[in-house]
This record gives structure tokens, C-alpha cells and sequence, in this order.
């Protein structure tokens, strides 16, 4: 079996003695030598990372490798961002962090659940970084039809030219937030039950159930 160059890809190799026990190659091609041992890929190590959720230490395990070698082949890895072909989009986007100095910006379509756009950030995300985002959708022929995101102070006003929605994980939260999980108030268990019920019924039996507690108990507060 010809033994493939691990550093020019090239077939012309051969034989060139042991190494601990393990095979050595030679290439005549590039002159250099190469051990016949399995190679970590870095793509399947990114995929297996990425969409496999495998911490360092689980993969270290799996590849028998030091953790240290798995950081280094991933930070040497450099994705390629796929550009969808559905380009009518209604874009969900957020921030998630890791620690209180690195997180990421992702954007994702509703409708494929496809990712479409994301960035590595530090710190806080601003305002700029969602247009940044934006302005690249636009660049690639998207067309957004609509946007669901968090309550960043001025974002709406940012994005006014397309029907915008505050995310409603973070419309419960902010609720959560003046009631708490367990109100004492009559009046405010009653809102907290109506607002729990935010993500499984339709707007018009929503808003009908909060105008009639708006109507009985809103006189309280």
C-alpha cells in the first residue's frame, strides 16, 4: 500500500526505518519524513465539538490525546460560513456567554432553522454588532421579513424598516422580574398564570385574557 505524504500529499514515499516502534516514512518529493500514525482531523475534532457538544476532556479520551492537543488542533481550525440559498428570512437573534468576557452573536432563521450569520464577541454586545450581522444578510440577498430579539436598549429603533418583536423567553423574564415566581398578591398570581400561558395560546385569546385581568385587578397597581 503507497503511503500518502502527510505534508505534501504526494504518493512518491517509502520506507525509511522505525521510530519507537512505529513505521517512518520518507518522501522523495518533499524530502521529509512523516510517522505512520493516525492524524487528528481538525474538522471532524470542530464538528464533533461544535454539534456533538464534546468537551475537551471527552475528546481527549476518545482521540487518546492530551486536552492541551485538542484546544491547540481546534483554535488551528478555521470554519467556513455557508450562505443559505432560502433567502426570505424571519431572524431570531441573540447573545450567549461563556464566562463574563466571550460569548457569541447568532443568528438563525425561523423557518429553515438554519444559522445564518454569527461572531465571536468580548465583553458586552452592542448595537453594532447586531447591524454588522444585519448589513451582511443584506450584502448576500437576504431578504427579512421579520426580527425576534432581546430588549437591547435600541435595537428597535435600529431595526424599525422590518417588523420587529421582543423575544418572548425575554418578555416572561422581564415579568418574572417586577412579580417573581411566587407573587403574594392575588391580583399578581392571576397576571403571572396569564403570562405563563405567553408561548402556548394565540394573540387575541392572550390579549383578551390580559384585558380582562386589566379590567378586574389592573386598578390594584
Amino acid at each position: 500500500m503507497v503511503k500518502k505524504c502527510f505534508f505534501c500529499g504526494s504518493r512518491s514515499t517509502q520506507k525509511n526505518g522505525h521510530n519507537r516502534g512505529v513505521q517512518l516514512y520518507r518522501c522523495k518529493a518533499c524530502k521529509r519524513q512523516f510517522l505512520d500514525t493516525k492524524r487528528l482531523d481538525k474538522k471532524v475534532l470542530y464538528s464533533e465539538y461544535l454539534f456533538g457538544k464534546q468537551t475537551l476532556k471527552q475528546l481527549s479520551v476518545k482521540h487518546q490525546v492530551s486536552s492541551k492537543t485538542i484546544q491547540r488542533k481546534l483554535h488551528q481550525y478555521t470554519s467556513q460560513r455557508l450562505i443559505s440559498r432560502d433567502k426570505s428570512v424571519v431572524v431570531l437573534m441573540d447573545a450567549t456567554y461563556w464566562g463574563w468576557s466571550f460569548g457569541v452573536i447568532a443568528f438563525k432563521d425561523f423557518r429553515t432553522k438554519k444559522i445564518l450569520w454569527h461572531k465571536y464577541i468580548r465583553k458586552k454586545e452592542t448595537l453594532s454588532d447586531y447591524q454588522e450581522g444585519v448589513d451582511w444578510l443584506g450584502k448576500y440577498g437576504f431578504v427579512i421579513d421579520g426580527i425576534v430579539c432581546d430588549g437591547l436598549r435600541g435595537i428597535f429603533t435600529l431595526f424599525s424598516c422590518c417588523p420587529v418583536q421582543m423575544c418572548q423567553f425575554h418578555q416572561i423574564s422581564i415579568v418574572r422580574r417586577y412579580l417573581t415566581k411566587e407573587p403574594e398578591l392575588e391580583a399578581s398570581k392571576e397576571l403571572w398564570d396569564i403570562v405563563k400561558l405567553m408561548t402556548r395560546t394565540d394573540k387575541e385569546s392572550f390579549v383578551g385574557m390580559f384585558l380582562s385581568w386589566e379590567c378586574t385587578s389592573g386598578q390594584i397597581f
